[in-house]
């Protein structure tokens, strides 16, 4: 029991000496797909853009947050403007002005009329190019659920651009 005060003590000391605050707006284009429990796929594009909060431990440990909107344009044929939320965190490591991370989230989506909900869970890396602008480029998977319709796996590969602050 002692020894969870201590990992708790140890994050939030990590955090407090942080080198690094860093809050960027970010926008891209996903590469989208939407695969169906009865294994139909269906292909589109998603255009994003949202707001990220990290931390850059001494370790060079990256903690962060994002929220995105992203509008999706996956099928003509069913419903072309689907809107989804997300909110992910991200646990990597900073190698100078280079960096590779985990992303863990969740998403809420509209879909023919309904709403959709889930997890999911990525990986992404990124690259400032000054102190400025930068990129990064990410996949990321989710598992989105409804009761009342089909539940799907939805899943992105996208470069977004990041005005960094």
């Amino acid at each position: 029991m002692k020894i969870h005060f201590v990992l708790i003590g140890l994050f939030f000391t990590s955090l407090a000496n942080a080198q690094n605050l860093k809050t960027d707006l970010h926008f891209g284009l996903s590469s989208a797909t939407n695969e169906y429990q009865d294994f139909s796929t269906e292909r589109g594009t998603s255009h994003n853009f949202g707001i990220g909060l990290g931390y850059t431990t001494q370790s060079n440990i990256i903690i962060g947050v994002s929220f995105d909107y992203e509008y999706i344009d996956i099928s003509p044929s069913i419903e072309p403007n689907t809107d989804a939320i997300g909110l992910d965190v991200k646990l990597g490591y900073q190698m100078s002005d280079f960096s590779a991370y985990g992303l863990i989230g969740v998403k809420a989506s509209s879909f023919e009329d309904s709403g959709f909900y889930g997890f999911g869970y990525g990986v992404g890396m990124q690259w400032d190019i000054s102190k400025d602008y930068g990129f990064n480029l990410q996949y990321k998977k989710y598992s989105l659920h409804n009761t009342d319709l089909l539940d799907y796996d939805y899943s992105t590969i996208g470069l977004n651009f990041l005005l960094l602050y």
